[in-house]
């Protein structure tokens, strides 16, 4: 519910003693259910420079950010012309005027909106098998995660194949280029190496926060890693997190963390060093099956959307 988020401190002497102190993390204005995505499901989420992007189980839409609550979000495919975008949207990405979208349904395809031309574009991938689970751009160009290998395209037409890994997580920042699935490995090549525990564990997101590059797993939490690729520091549900099974992972301008588990978002405060669980906050999305986060503050808004199984919320923050 909207209210002013604390986070207590105790602390125990050899005596058995004990002290505590509660000190004031932030204040949020709740979560608020946007029930305007049909179907519901929301696979991944992007904000851009007037929208914000929603790939989902039934296809593609947008939102307008200046006012989110407005009504029936329209499907990309309504709005543009060129070639449609398949169903079962699993990875957006806004970035330079153009808009990337991989769908479940549309294997070996990426597609592209310019935004400038109003035209979508499906452009072929190296492997015409592949399923693209993520998408993210940087100097060197955009790059497509998919399950069969990391394709790289610097001119925006064609693509190449940049790492011949499977992969679920793709960035591109300050830390670098990066890619992760069972491993974390640098763009475009490089020695993989493991943060997380090795068994069944995935990295479902990555972004960094200008020193330090973040993953979500889906079993073991989040893990902070230097750009020479040194971990940091774990974090699971023992320090506060929602949930270990993290699908999403985000970072406000401020260099908070903020992160989508299977039970709820959680906030990182970094001056405090403290995890701040969110699934308390009203809103029925907020605490089931998260699997997208993304932050707009353009324009003098600052809001935090969240979307899962059960559709998509908005938290506006002060």
């Amino acid at each position: 519910m909207p209210d002013q988020y604390t986070v207590t401190l105790t602390v125990t002497d050899t005596a058995g003693g004990e002290m505590s102190a509660t000190v004031h993390a932030f204040d949020a204005l709740g979560f608020e259910d946007l029930n305007y995505v049909p179907g519901a499901d929301v696979k991944d989420l992007s904000v851009g420079q007037d929208f914000l992007w929603i790939g989902a189980k039934d296809g593609a839409y947008q939102a307008d950010l200046t006012n989110p609550g407005a009504g029936a979000y329209p499907s990309v495919n309504d709005g543009y012309n060129g070639d449609s975008i398949a169903t079962d949207v699993r990875a957006v990405h806004e970035s330079g005027g153009y808009v990337w979208f991989g769908a479940e349904q549309a294997p070996g395809i990426a597609y592209r909106l310019d935004l400038t031309a109003n035209n979508i574009l499906a452009i072929a991938l190296p492997d015409p098998s592949a399923k693209v689970n993520d998408i993210s751009s940087g100097a060197t160009g955009v790059w497509c995660a998919s399950d069969k290998d990391v394709a790289l395209s610097t001119n925006l037409s064609t693509f190449a194949v940049g790492r011949g890994d499977a992969s679920d997580a793709v960035w591109e920042g300050a830390t670098g280029a990066w890619s992760a699935k069972d491993s974390l490995f640098p763009l475009p090549a490089g020695d993989a190496f493991q943060v997380f525990t090795p068994g069944n564990d995935k990295t479902k997101g990555l972004a960094d926060d200008g020193d330090l590059l973040w993953l979500a797993s889906d079993a073991n939490g989040v893990a902070s890693v230097s750009a020479a690729g040194e971990v940091q520091s774990l974090y699971t549900t023992a320090d506060n997190l929602s949930d270990d099974k993290a699908r999403s992972i985000t970072v406000d301008a401020t260099g908070d963390i903020w992160v989508a588990t299977m039970v709820g978002a959680s906030r990182f405060k970094k001056d405090r060093k403290v995890w701040v669980p969110m699934q308390d906050s009203a809103g029925l999305v907020s605490r089931k099956d998260l699997k997208a986060i993304a932050i707009d503050e353009q324009n003098g808004r600052r809001a935090i959307y969240v979307g899962g199984s059960a559709g998509l919320a908005v938290m506006q923050l002060p």
